[in-house]
C-alpha cells in the first residue's frame, strides 16, 4: 500500500470515529452584557460543529422558568441571587449594574450617581420582571412612597425610545443602550450601588443533550 493510500485510509478511518454533533441548543435569557460571554461560547461551538442550530430566546426569569419546565429550553439564564434548588446552577462571572437611563439636558444629569432621593417626584419607568421581584424595596429605603413609577418595559430598546421622546427617567442595567457623544441619552450608576450577578440555569429533571453538554462544558472551562 503507498504512503498516500495510507494516509488516505487513516483520514477515513478518523472521520469515521469522530461523532458527528447536531441538533439545537435553546437558550432563554434577560438583557444583560453577561451574554457576550455565552455567545462566544456558543459561536465557537457552532464553528465546530456546523450541524448545530442555536436558538436565542428573550425573556423574563419567569418565562424562562416555564420553558425549561417543559422542555422548550436547555439552558436559561437569570439575574439576581435567588436560584431555587430545582435548578442546577452555573454562577458566571459577569455582574450587572442598575442605574437610571435619562436625557443629557435634564438637571439630574448632572449627577455623577443617584440616589433614592434624587427621583423623588420623577417620572420613572421600571423593568417589569425587577418590579414584579422586589429587587428595588431595599434601595428605595424610606421613599418608596413618594416615588412616580409611570410604567414598566420588558425590552430596554422600547424603554430608551421612550426616555428619549416623553423625558421620563429608566431604571436599567448599564452598558444596555449605547452612549455615543451625540446621544440624546447618558446613564448614572445608583447610590448605594445595586448590582445583580449572573446565573446559568438548567433542570435537573431532564438529561441534556450532547450538544447541551458540550456547550456547559466549554461554558464552565472559563469560569470555573
Amino acid at each position: 500500500m503507498t504512503v498516500t493510500k495510507i494516509i488516505d485510509k487513516t483520514t477515513e478511518n478518523l472521520q469515521t470515529l469522530t461523532p458527528i454533533v447536531s441538533g439545537s441548543l435553546d437558550i432563554g435569557a434577560g438583557e444583560s452584557q453577561g451574554m457576550r460571554l455565552i455567545t462566544r461560547v456558543l459561536g465557537q461551538l457552532q464553528a465546530d460543529y456546523p450541524e448545530v442550530s442555536i436558538h436565542l430566546r428573550s425573556g423574563a426569569a419567569g418565562r424562562i422558568a416555564n420553558q425549561l419546565a417543559d422542555g422548550q429550553l436547555d439552558f436559561g439564564i437569570i439575574m439576581g441571587n435567588q436560584v431555587s434548588s430545582q435548578y442546577s446552577a452555573l454562577k458566571l462571572a459577569h455582574t450587572d449594574s442598575w442605574g437610571i437611563l435619562l436625557p443629557k439636558n435634564t438637571a439630574l444629569a448632572q449627577k455623577a450617581v443617584i440616589t433614592p432621593q434624587d427621583l423623588v417626584g420623577q417620572p420613572l419607568i421600571v423593568s417589569e420582571q425587577a418590579m414584579n421581584e422586589h429587587r428595588f424595596q431595599n434601595w428605595w429605603q424610606n421613599v418608596s412612597d413618594q416615588l412616580q413609577i409611570v410604567g414598566t418595559y420588558d425590552l430596554i430598546f422600547n424603554a430608551q425610545l421612550l426616555v428619549t421622546t416623553s423625558h421620563c427617567y429608566a431604571l436599567a442595567f448599564d452598558n444596555l443602550v449605547p452612549i455615543e457623544d451625540n446621544s440624546l441619552l447618558t446613564f448614572r450608576p445608583l447610590s448605594p450601588a445595586l448590582n445583580e450577578s449572573t446565573t446559568l440555569i438548567w433542570s435537573k429533571d431532564r438529561q441534556l443533550s450532547s450538544v447541551a453538554q458540550i456547550f456547559l462544558k466549554r461554558l464552565k472551562s472559563i469560569t470555573e
